[in-house]
């Protein structure tokens, strides 16, 4: 099958084009599988299943540039080892692609194909040129990544999805377990809640000054500094370029030419048929017969096409229509079976003419067609600017993005060519400062171009020429400039400690004495609050709203029962003070949307499950492998 793929690929260079968005994919991390191939050089294997060190390296580096990227926009994940969750995600490939060498899993061309075409129309302009792929230019781009890898890649991730489809077939909810779930989402609940502020035990903290090593140790963890780190900043001088400024012309043979090979864009009516259908329907046992039979119809039909009509009255068993005329139909109609449609508009290039016996759901059939009404489309005069237009933008695209390359290459070693360039198309210089990654396209060059290295893209249809001249890392101060707030960060952390412990010796307590008297023990106020559903709406306390809270409420199914949740802000010990018996029309009603919830909350557990099974086995048979390096490199970077 893949060298049938790679040669239907070659061969076509529209499906190649669909890589990109895969490229795309597996860069932001969503969720693509890496061709882990049998590389001598590896880094982590499982049975046969290896993985190069090459690609636990590029793993790696897409896992980082996440991670700084969720940075630069605030969002800091203080505990997560990237080295050791890259680690664990190999891990995982190679053992679902072990299970799938195993199952000997193979994937239908036709879904790649389908796979390809549902990314249509997603690919940036610039590695087009008239139209085609340049591809040269996108194999510089993907290396070390080849296309036949690419293809590879989309066959593994289908072959993944199927394997994790099987999976999902084991999961099963019983009814128990959907009556748990509607007592979580609709049944009505009274709670009693105490909550202990964490401020009460931040003061208790402070009352322990940390020594300057204590602090120094507190501070070189990652997971106490990540907060800490300076934003990276980046400085750039960028040139626009505006297509007027560019002398494009545009001649009228192209402008007419463009319109002929793009004429179904300017169509304002579709082409119809109408046809004649002659259905013999299949029998059980007959088929050969059938087949025999409606060939001998054909031969009679294509002496005399004027007696197919008298041929359907006396031969057709379709019981919906008696002389077999349908309605005019488009190509896109729903109304015919594909192969009709396809028959009627491809197969037969005359009025009159009729097809050979085609198999649809219904028996075996012929077609006539009828008579054929031909597209209609707007006049060339009527969209000779907008065509003029696209052609002058895309030519300018094309030419910039060439000339850019170029200029910016020469550059490198003599700055004069960028200048002639600059003052020839008159561009537009605009210096640039960022503290932060922004959403928007000089930004995100910016944020990806070194220091001293240019950059050429496209913004708004301007062209774009881009110098980062200046870039400050992010990196973590020193101690001395951040004491207050890293002392701060200490007294924070050791309240949450204290209030754990304070919250954990609560609940120990709550199994022997009453909630009232643990209220006077914490001397803390219990707080009520309640959750209703009433005639499709959901009221309840906002203090049940908590998403730490909200979590421990679904393990209360009893009255009587106590769960406590912490939070940055405080402690919490909540008892299930009453719940009311189940409504049956209710239940009923949202049976669906609760195996729903069940389902998906059971898919994300069932899979993570399956993979530690693999992995326990692995690990018993002595199969995974992991090179010292590679182990030793996430030794030196844990928190």
């Amino acid at each position: 099958m893949m060298a049938l793929m790679r040669k239907f690929i070659r061969n076509n260079y529209l499906y190649k084009l669909f890589l990109w968005s895969f490229l795309i994919m597996m860069a932001i991390g969503g969720g693509l599988l890496v061709n882990l191939g049998q590389e001598k050089q590896w880094a982590i294997k499982v049975y046969d299943n290896m993985l190069s060190e090459g690609k636990f390296q590029l793993m790696l580096k897409a896992a980082k540039k996440q991670q700084e990227d969720f940075r630069q926009r605030g969002i800091v994940f203080a505990d997560k080892n990237v080295e050791k969750e890259t680690v664990s995600g190999a891990l995982s490939l190679l053992l679902s692609e072990h299970v799938m060498d195993s199952l000997s899993l193979r994937v239908p061309d036709e879904l790649i194909d389908q796979t390809m075409q549902q990314h249509l129309g997603q690919l940036p302009e610039y590695f087009f040129k008239d139209g085609q792929l340049d591809v040269d230019s996108f194999k510089r781009y993907i290396a070390p990544y080849t296309i036949d890898g690419f293809i590879e890649d989309i066959c593994l991730e289908k072959k993944n999805k199927l394997l994790f489809d099987i999976v999902d077939q084991a999961i099963y909810t019983p009814k128990f377990e959907l009556a748990l779930q509607y007592n979580i989402d609709f049944a009505s609940k009274k709670y009693s809640v105490i909550k202990l502020p964490v401020s009460k035990y931040l003061n208790e903290a402070k009352k322990n000054i940390p020594t300057d090593q204590q602090l120094e140790k507190f501070y070189k963890k990652p997971s106490n500094n990540e907060s800490f780190k300076t934003q990276e900043k980046r400085a750039a001088t960028i040139w626009k370029f505006s297509q007027s400024d560019y002398q494009v012309a545009i001649s009228e043979s192209e402008v007419k030419s463009a319109y002929e090979n793009n004429k179904q864009k300017y169509q304002t009516a579709p082409s119809k048929v109408q046809v004649r259908l002659l259905l013999l329907k299949s029998e059980i046992g007959k088929e050969s017969e059938t087949k025999e039979k409606i060939k001998s119809i054909r031969e009679k039909a294509v002496e005399n096409p004027d007696s197919f009509e008298s041929l359907v009255k006396e031969f057709s068993q379709d019981d919906s229509s008696k002389n077999g005329l349908t309605d005019f139909f488009t190509q896109d109609s729903k109304e015919f079976e594909p192969i009709v449609v396809k028959t009627a508009f491809e197969a037969l290039s005359k009025d009159g003419q009729i097809s050979n016996p085609i198999k649809t759901n219904r028996g075996y059939e012929l077609v006539q067609r009828v008579k054929r009404t031909p597209a209609k489309f707007k006049d060339l005069s009527s969209v000779e600017k907008e065509i003029k237009n696209e052609l002058m933008t895309s030519k300018f695209k094309q030419r910039f993005k060439q000339d850019a390359a170029r200029v910016v290459n020469q550059a490198k070693y003599n700055p004069e060519v960028l200048q002639k360039f600059i003052q020839k198309h008159k561009g537009m210089k605009q210096e640039v400062k960022l503290d932060t990654l922004q959403s928007n396209v000089v930004s995100s060059h910016l944020f990806k171009t070194g220091e001293n290295r240019y950059s050429t893209f496209f913004d708004k249809g301007d062209g774009v020429i881009l110098l980062c001249t200046e870039l400050v890392k992010s990196q973590v101060p020193a101690l001395s400039e951040v004491r207050d707030e890293v002392l701060e960060a200490y007294y924070k952390k050791e309240a949450q400690e204290l209030l754990s412990q304070a919250v954990k010796n609560a609940m120990q307590d709550a199994k022997k004495i009453k909630f009232e008297d643990l209220s006077k023990q914490l001397s803390e106020k219990i707080q009520v609050a309640s959750f209703d559903y009433q005639d499709g709406k959901l009221n309840e306390s906002p203090i049940l709203k908590e998403p730490a809270i909200q979590s421990k409420l679904k393990g209360l199914h009893h009255a009587g029962t106590i769960a406590d949740a912490v939070t940055d802000e405080a402690g919490f010990i909540i008892k299930l003070d009453s719940i009311e018996n189940r409504d049956e029309n209710l239940f009923d009603a949202q049976q669906e949307k609760l195996s729903k919830t069940l389902f998906y909350a059971k898919k994300y557990q069932v899979k993570e499950a399956f993979i530690a099974s693999l992995y326990r086995r692995a690990k018993l048979d002595n199969k995974i492998h992991i090179k010292n390096e590679i182990l030793q490199f996430i030794d030196k970077h844990k928190a």
